[in-house]
């Protein structure tokens, strides 16, 4: 049980290290080309990750089907990593994080329909309350600030619709490869992070004209940001942590990363609390109470990963 409890503190740390990302995204995209972004943040985190892969190399080579997969869980990665900037570089990051907040509800239908989990009511219903909490941060201030009205960006919302569909299947994917192959999970980032880099530094190229780029210093820490402290060590550390928390934990937890993002400019910007953020904090606390609470006496059907 500390072991568990460990592991949810450090996925609770990591939700709050990666909670700026889409803000910073966002950002970085208005001076830079997103696909140079999303080759460069995964390109970082593919490389820190690398002397693992190596390792793991002849496990990978053994067979077709284990290749295979792991190919797919990059393509995957690939597909959802390029749409999600492309959403960001269309839509105001408020608006494409309300498509994502469907996210963890997609990686539950995924672990149950492929994985076979078994998964009580109790934690489902928590991960519900959760997202109702999550959408109350969200979407609400979003219709305050365009005044009520609706706002529609086509491009935004297929692209991020594309990557709240895509991201799942790299995780139930990774989770089948680590636990059937036993191919470390740093591996399987690695290989999907490159293959993800190098499509995405294919586009640029395609896209860009071969014009000159020119980085800040503040493009600089941004991209080092996204991609080692959010790919290379957020996403690592929560990735690992699936050996001994549930998918209903981890799926709450991204919802209170949801929360700390909305909440960071109270205290950095001193903004004041809104009744629909604290409402919203509330749902997601008690969505998260009962996820945990649930795992106590359920935990020996908790063993699915996620990245």
């Amino acid at each position: 049980m500390k072991t568990k409890q460990k592991w949810f503190w450090i996925c609770f740390i990591a939700a709050l290290v990666a909670a700026p990302n889409a803000l910073v995204l966002r950002h970085t995209s208005e001076t830079l080309d997103p696909f140079l972004i999303n080759a460069v943040r995964f390109g970082l985190a593919g490389l820190v990750f690398l002397p693992m892969l190596i390792k793991d190399t002849p496990k990978l080579v053994k067979g077709k089907k284990v290749f295979l997969k792991l190919f797919t869980a990059g393509l995957a990665l690939a597909i959802a990593g390029v749409a999600y900037i492309i959403a960001i570089d269309n839509a105001p990051a408020s608006y494409v994080s309300i498509i994502s907040l469907l996210s963890p509800i997609m990686l539950i239908i995924y672990a149950k329909r492929l994985s076979r989990e078994r998964m009580s009511s109790r934690a489902i219903a928590g991960i519900i309350i959760a997202a109702i909490g999550a959408m109350l941060v969200v979407a609400l201030p979003l219709a305050k600030a365009t005044g009520g009205e609706f706002v529609f960006y086509p491009i935004a919302t297929i692209a991020a619709i594309v990557s709240m569909l895509a991201y799942p299947a790299t995780v139930v994917l990774a989770k089948d490869i680590n636990k059937k192959s036993k191919v470390h999970m740093m591996s399987i980032i690695s290989f999907s992070s490159l293959l993800t880099a190098f499509i995405s530094l294919c586009l640029w190229g395609l896209s860009s004209g071969g014009q000159t780029v020119a980085v800040s210093s503040i493009d600089t820490w941004s991209l080092l940001y996204a991609g080692l402290i959010v790919l290379g060590l957020s996403r690592a550390l929560t990735l690992r942590s699936y050996q001994h928390v549930s998918t209903p934990t981890l799926s709450s937890l991204y919802y209170v990363e949801s929360f700390l993002a909305v909440i960071l400019p109270v205290f950095v910007l001193h903004e004041k609390f809104s009744v629909e953020m604290i409402a919203g904090g509330c749902l997601i606390l008690l969505g998260v109470y009962a996820v945990e609470h649930h795992k106590a006496a359920h935990g020996k059907y908790h063993h699915v990963i996620r990245t």
